[in-house]
């Protein structure tokens, strides 16, 4: 029998798997449910994500009554706006003028949502011009932040309180004059930008926004006591609000008009 030597040349052929090897953490990912992996990943990528992408969010600038104790003319406590300016006319108060207290002092204006319901620390930014027939008031604030932006808007709570006479109103204003009106005027009730938003007062509270909705366009809402919806127009930029009255009635708290929680959106 003839035996055949073997060549100490030839080398044992491999073995060759083309399966990957799967490490003990591949196979705890792969265990995962796969929408548990997809939320993982997208909130790894918001942790790398670059700063300048993170700073691109919108400021939110806000205030209320809460950051302020005995009274607001002049005063400048929240984040974004500028100081509280009040024009008072008719004489010295009680005439016209600004306070601080509950925005549930009008008696008569215990509608839906309840006045008071904003109040912030139990008390809102009060004022009035009940004095006769020139009595007149006006808060003006400026914003630190223009409004210009596609998504920039401005909201705030407002009771009107229930006038005899004469007008209560908020509006916002450019460089330019006054845009997005919103008023009650006694004996034609509510209006938007000059046209009708309810022909009778609405007792409680109203919660207002203007938004940018496109370039030199507005659109606004109202909510609470009165829902109304309108579109308005303007041109540059939106520097600030202002709330007025004009001879609200012979005096009483009744006629006294309240807002509370100024907010403002800016986008990038």
């Amino acid at each position: 029998m003839i035996k055949c030597k073997s060549d100490p040349n030839t080398t044992k052929p491999s073995v060759r798997s083309d399966t990957p090897r799967i490490t003990t953490a591949g196979a705890m990912l792969l265990a995962l449910d796969k929408h548990v992996l997809k939320t993982l990943l997208i909130a790894l990528a918001l942790i790398t994500l670059p700063p300048s992408i993170v700073a691109n969010a919108a400021s939110v600038y806000s205030d209320d009554a809460s950051n302020y104790t005995d009274s607001y003319a002049g005063k400048n406590a929240g984040m974004g706006f500028g100081p509280f300016i009040v024009v008072a006319e008719n004489g010295k108060p009680p005439y016209s003028g600004t306070f601080l207290a509950s925005a549930g002092g009008t008696e008569k204006n215990q509608g839906n949502p309840s006045p008071s319901s904003i109040n912030t620390n139990g008390h809102a930014f009060g004022f009035y011009a009940n004095g006769g027939a020139t009595a007149s008031v006006m808060v003006e604030r400026a914003f630190k932040n223009r409004m210009q932006t596609t998504g920039d808007s401005f909201s705030i709570n407002f009771v009107t309180g229930l006038n005899d006479s004469g007008v209560v109103g908020i509006t916002l204003y450019t460089d330019n004059g006054n845009v997005g009106t919103f008023s009650f005027a006694a004996g034609s009730g509510y209006k938007f930008g000059g046209k009708q938003a309810a022909a009778v007062f609405r007792p409680g509270a109203l919660h207002l926004q203007w938004k940018i909705i496109s370039p030199g366009h507005l659109a606004f809402t109202c909510s609470g006591a009165l829902s109304y919806s309108g579109l308005g127009a303007f041109s540059g930029s939106i520097v600030g609000f202002k709330v007025y009255s004009t001879n609200s009635g012979q005096g009483g708290s009744d006629h006294d008009g309240y807002f509370n929680s100024m907010s403002e959106t800016v986008q990038p």
